[in-house]
């Protein structure tokens, strides 16, 4: 052993000859799904509510939505911007869009209309698909924007007439009467003019699918992967848990996370087994979905499994064999509980943490049975490498010593879209290659388990209407500094139970004498306009000056305890 993580590769004694050498596919998404389910189309591959859908089924839909893509003008390459939460029709659009080689590009449905427009001026979008819930911000944007077609998709177009019409009574059909706007049913519709359509070929460094990300900065990047990446996610996953034919997964992550679209969606449907498509989660009753649906495997966030240990209607789990959390770290105390829980009711399963971020397609580490250690995020995937690294240069840390953690892996993404600045800040060149520099600091043990120990740069992990989320706290200051009336701003975060964040601002007035409920009033419109729900602060303090450092520098530890203690 040389003593170095990237060199030594120690996690690879718990991964087989074969999951190490065997060579990753070189075929787009849909060619790679189609070739691992041909041969069971019969078998469920979605499960909606109380709607099955075959494989055979889901098939029939991928290729009218391709067809009706086409009708509409969408060509290879073009970007797609889809808006939507877990439903059949977002499966459809995303192997839909990849048949015919266009790029599905995924955005957080708690983005701002002021977000909107960015992402569709980013991939120069002119088609934009978004669940009707949303379609009021969404018009907006679009209009301003200039999209060629804005289609709009009822949470239940997937259960039939009756359900739609139930559904109609809580939310209004959109009266939008602009020619650009059409619904779903219109939009496949226009299958029926499109004769055969031919895959599209494969490009191994093509760009088939946009998601979003702060990054280290906090400013929404849209993150180029490819069919390479994701086929490489669930080639790698693949070795490390046990799936048997008609096994379901419960799905409960959000697909504009590409941790949802890539460990659930796609791993999911190349195992060929049942997904069970969960659009929203109450956090607070998550062993009501787990009794009702009786899932084996579930791919979930931290923050979901908090319910489970102290659960009074879970009498006996031993369906349950996988259960994952990623997204956000979790505390020991919560593992700990949650596997005795599970070994004292029946099941088999234990805590699987997993570390990794969109960049590298939403997954580096994963903890197996054999490697697993409480506390850490598990191992490197048998084909990733994960090392600490002196922050700001290229040294290796030794095991054991604390870095910021890099990741080299066949799931790395292309880049940020058109911003080569913010790509070179984050994908670097070492000497053995590219590695990605996650902001994360951590180390390596000598077993090759993986300890996340902090943030280089402040950032909070929150949560809102069951979406994980990065807080940065200075775009909430940059856009409260954009009020004429502020001299100074400073966003904190104050901890919940659950271990998430809501964020305060602290503001200090250029005029002593301004009128602090107007200012807060203008500033919560500003915040409102400019930042997406999650980072609303839940409440604006004004001190006469903000603390500082002993070099000057506002001192935003001093005003976490105060928040604290408040």
């Amino acid at each position: 052993m040389t003593g170095y993580p990237s060199i030594d590769k120690p996690w690879l004694k718990y991964y087989s000859d074969e999951a190490i050498h065997e060579p990753l596919p070189e075929c787009t998404m849909y060619e790679y799904l189609w070739e691992n389910n041909k041969d069971h189309l019969d078998d469920v591959a979605l499960v909606y509510f109380k709607k099955k859908i075959t494989y055979r089924e889901m098939f029939s839909m991928i290729d009218k939505t391709a067809k009706a893509f086409l009708s509409i003008g969408v060509k290879s390459g073009d970007v797609v911007t889809v808006l939507m939460l877990n439903q059949p029709e977002m499966v459809y659009m995303l192997y839909g869009l990849n048949k015919i080689g266009a790029v599905c590009c995924v955005v957080n449905v708690l983005s701002s209309e002021k977000e909107l427009i960015h992402y569709l001026a980013e991939g120069k979008s002119k088609f934009f698909v978004a669940l009707d819930a949303f379609i009021d911000k969404s018009y907006t944007a679009a209009k301003e924007y200039g999209v060629s077609k804005l289609i709009y998709v009822p949470l239940w177009q997937s259960l039939g007439a009756l359900k739609n019409k139930l559904y109609r009574l809580k939310v209004k059909k959109p009266a939008y009467m602009d020619s650009f706007v059409m619904s779903w049913n219109a939009f496949i519709s226009g299958a029926s003019v499109i004769g055969e359509v031919v895959p599209a070929k494969y490009e191994k460094d093509k760009c088939t699918v946009i998601g979003h990300t702060g990054g280290t900065t906090g400013t929404p990047k849209g993150v180029m992967l490819t069919d390479y990446a994701f086929n490489s996610v669930f080639e790698q996953e693949k070795w490390m848990f046990e799936r048997r034919p008609n096994d379901s997964l419960m799905d409960m992550i959000v697909p504009f996370a590409i941790y949802g679209l890539a460990s659930n969606i796609h791993i999911a449907m190349c195992f060929g087994v049942q997904l069970i498509l969960i659009p929203k989660v109450d956090p607070e009753k998550t062993d009501e979905l787990l009794l009702k649906y009786k899932p084996n495997h579930v791919a979930s966030i931290p923050s979901y499994w908090t319910a489970i240990p102290n659960s009074k209607i879970l009498n006996n789990v031993s369906w349950l064999r996988t259960a994952v959390a990623g997204g956000a770290g979790m505390n020991s105390e919560l593992e700990n509980s949650l596997n005795d829980f599970f070994s004292s009711h029946g099941s088999t399963a234990y805590v699987t943490n997993g570390y990794g971020m969109s960049e590298v397609c939403g997954a580096a580490c994963m903890q197996t049975k054999n490697s697993s250690a409480v506390g850490s995020v598990g191992i490197p995937l048998c084909k990733t490498v994960v090392a600490a690294f002196e922050p700001e240069t290229t040294d290796e840390k030794k095991y054991g010593e604390i870095g910021e953690l890099c990741i080299k892996s066949p799931c790395m993404m292309l880049g940020y879209v058109g911003n080569e600045e913010e790509t070179a800040q984050v994908m670097k060149r070492h000497k053995d290659g590219v590695w990605i520099h996650t902001g994360d600091l951590g180390y390596v043990t000598e077993n090759g388990a993986v300890y996340i120990k902090g943030r280089i740069k402040r950032v909070y992990i929150t949560q809102h209407n069951g979406v994980v989320s990065k807080i940065f706290p200075d775009r909430i200051e940059k856009t409260i500094l954009a009020h004429q009336a502020v001299e100074e701003c400073c966003a904190v975060c104050i901890s919940r139970k659950d271990g998430t964040y809501l964020p305060v601002a602290y503001l200090a007035l250029k005029e002593r004498s301004a009128d602090h409920m107007r200012v807060q009033e203008e500033v919560s419109v500003l915040c409102k306009r400019d930042l997406p729900e999650y980072a609303q602060p839940v409440s604006y303090v004004f001190l006469d000056a903000l603390p500082k450092t002993a070099v000057g520098k506002v001192d935003y530890r001093a005003l976490e305890q105060q928040a604290a203690d408040n």
